[in-house]
């Protein structure tokens, strides 16, 4: 069966229909040996700048499969080498750094890294300088995260960090990457946290986490990513296989750079690249500080909608469902993602409890830059998962995010939604699905 080169975050969809069409599942990896990630402290070789940005890059199938080099990664890459030893070299390189780790693809494109399995390098003026083949590594583990991070802030020093992810993603419950070489391991949600919870940032806030991935701008991570990160940029939609437009990383030669400043190009520069093109895009730049005070109005809102419907609301939302945008051209549990505009889903369900819990204002400063088109209806920027099936939730799914306070409240709506019967309600606490 042939399968069309799917976007960012398409790769399980492809996988479910290849699944489907052969009765059986299809093994397409052969795992590779490796020892657990070790996670060590390194020192400096530069002195501190303002910023060091960190690209945690898992090629996958983007980048190649066992008979052919595609070189999604590869083109990336040298975007990237094209702005730092470009026309503003000098100011971009006297400000920042540009750490990669690459791993997950059976080759890469780049001639240097051509046959290395896992690597890290800095870009810089000279291009690609200091590269070290690392150990055979599985970029699913947390504690490859880890490591990476200990290497990118230790051995380039700065006042601020951003923290990109590169590869496929799948949302909230599925996660980022898909690393090809270990049999298509991702790193889940609570795996990135651990990842970022075992460095030496994890009591130093970073400027902005990226993920140049589908689907994971999902209110979910951004619950995780507010411990950790002052802004966070990604996408509640599929990205085509093109990704971001690193030109962007030219905002290092201008003055008084924040994180916002830093995620309005991000968006910006993928907005105009895609703007001539046939694509349904969303971009969108959090400001996760204001992600506690949105919670509380989603709290509110919860409170008052379910207060207005003391009868069954299965019929109510099911109805209402059908016109809210969906991403990932999700149907069922089945599919990709289950993931619906987050502004519209509790909009239309209840405007009386939308405007009672000044739910509008706090997501206005939760997303202060957005972009999209090809939509016939407003995007908020952020998507929030409620499969349409119960059994997604029963069958262990809602168990990978279920730690998070903001999927606690919504899986009281889907108690009601589904008319979950006291005996299942009990088992799901019991496995983690909820506490509340």
């Amino acid at each position: 069966m042939a399968v069309t080169k799917m976007k960012k975050g398409g790769l399980i969809a492809a996988l479910c229909g290849i699944v489907a069409a052969s009765g059986g599942f299809v093994a397409i990896n052969q795992i590779q040996d490796s020892s657990p990630a070790v996670i060590q402290t390194y020192e400096a070789v530069k002195e501190e700048k303002d910023y060091t940005v960190m690209v945690y890059m898992i090629g996958s199938d983007l980048e190649s499969d066992e008979d052919e080099v595609i070189g999604a990664g590869s083109k990336d890459l040298q975007e990237m080498i094209q702005v730092m030893a470009g026309e503003q070299s000098a100011a971009i390189n006297e400000k920042a750094n540009l750490v990669v780790e690459i791993g997950g693809s059976y080759r890469w494109e780049v001639e240097n890294l051509a046959d290395m399995q896992n690597a890290r390098f800095c870009i810089d003026d000279k291009g690609i300088s200091g590269l070290t083949e690392i150990p055979a590594t599985n970029m699913g583990e947390s504690a490859a995260l880890s490591d990476f991070i200990n290497y990118a802030s230790g051995t380039y020093p700065a006042e601020n960090y951003v923290l990109l992810f590169w590869n496929h993603g799948n949302g909230p419950v599925e996660g980022y990457g898909y690393d090809v070489l270990y049999g298509g391991d991702s790193v889940m949600l609570s795996e990135i946290r651990e990842g970022i919870e075992n460095s030496q940032l994890a009591n130093k806030k970073i400027e902005l986490v990226g993920f140049d991935a589908c689907l994971m701008g999902s209110v979910e991570a951004a619950a995780v990513m507010s411990h950790y990160a002052d802004y966070m940029v990604a996408s509640a939609e599929l990205e085509p296989e093109e990704g971001w437009d690193y030109t962007w990383l030219n905002v290092f030669a201008e003055e008084n750079i924040t994180g916002e400043i830093i995620g309005q190009k991000v968006v910006d520069h993928y907005d105009t690249f895609f703007e001539t093109q046939d694509y349904q895009i969303t971009l969108s730049c959090l400001n996760l500080e204001s992600y506690q005070e949105m919670a509380e109005d989603f709290s509110l809102y919860l409170n008052q909608f379910l207060t207005e419907n003391n009868e069954e609301i299965y019929g109510l939302i099911s109805q209402k469902r059908k016109q809210i945008q969906g991403f990932g051209n999700s149907v069922s549990c089945t599919d990709t993602s289950d993931l619906v505009d987050m502004e519209q889903l509790f909009r239309t369900l209840s405007e009386e409890a939308w405007q009672k819990s000044s739910l509008e204002e706090s997501m206005d400063k939760l997303v202060p830059v957005k972009k999209s088109k090809g939509y016939g209806q407003e995007i908020c920027g952020v998507s929030i998962y409620l499969p349409q099936w119960f059994r997604c939730y029963a069958g262990g799914k809602y168990s990978k995010i279920s730690g998070q306070w903001i999927c606690r409240n919504i899986f009281r709506l889907c108690i009601r939604l589904w008319r979950i019967p006291l005996i299942w309600r009990n088992a799901g606490f019991r496995t983690g699905f909820a506490k509340i």
